[in-house]
């Protein structure tokens, strides 16, 4: 009875781990050095790179609270852009045009990884240049196992502002791989390509019938727990 009991504790734990992978991701991008840092938005995850390339620095990578760990990739190396010439109270509550203003530029590839294995999750990348003096288009494209699927492209201009959480962002459903990874390429009509944010929520389905095992299963270790006292 206590070797069940302990099998059954182990499959909950392995649920739980199972589902602070199924939560939702928010990465906030921008600049880490100097008197004008990013803005960091409450609640989510910073990840930042300094305003002067730093030579030989061709990947970078940081992690969510929900475990979910982004890796950038580069040829030549990255740059931080904090576009506004006022800092706010760090951690205050930005609207999104304040939030996705800054970015990480020299971006040609990001891999996704510490999902659960071949599993659905919604994306959302944002990318966007406030201080643009032109036109420019960045284009997605997912390349996880080989493939080359086009998810879509954001183009933006001289002068224009987001006034809203799906402006200047390409929403796709990816399916991550038995690691638990997904692999997105990035490339720009002009210039190198940037992101501003990505938000990587699970899809709904996921989310209930992971939160309904762990349920069941809590209970039924809590019954036999009770059994054998």
């Amino acid at each position: 009875m206590k070797r069940k009991y302990t099998l059954l504790l182990t499959s909950v734990s392995l649920l739980a781990a199972t589902y602070t992978q199924a939560q939702t991701a928010f990465f906030d991008f921008g600049r880490s050095d100097g008197e004008n840092k990013s803005l960091i938005q409450a609640g989510t995850t910073g990840f930042e790179a300094p305003y002067n390339a730093v030579a030989g620095v061709n990947e970078l990578s940081v992690t969510s609270s929900s475990g979910i760990t982004l890796t950038l990739y580069d040829d030549a190396a990255f740059i931080g852009r904090n576009r506004w010439n006022y800092s706010p109270t760090p951690g205050s509550d930005l609207t999104w045009d304040e939030t996705f203003i800054d970015f990480i530029g020299g971006i040609d590839k990001i891999k996704v990884s510490g999902l659960a294995a071949n599993t659905e999750y919604s994306f959302q990348f944002i990318a966007f240049d406030d201080d643009s003096s032109s036109s420019r288009t960045i284009s997605f494209a997912e390349t996880t196992g080989g493939a080359n699927n086009a998810l879509g492209s954001v183009t933006y201009n001289a002068g224009d502002q987001v006034n809203s959480n799906s402006d200047f962002s390409v929403f796709s459903n990816l399916t991550s791989n038995a690691s638990g990874d997904i692999y997105v390429d990035l490339t720009s009509s002009s210039g190198t390509p940037l992101l501003s944010g990505l938000i990587i929520i699970p899809e709904p389905q996921t989310s209930a019938l992971l939160i309904g095992s762990l349920t069941g299963l809590s209970a039924l270790a809590f019954r036999r727990k009770r059994t054998t006292n």
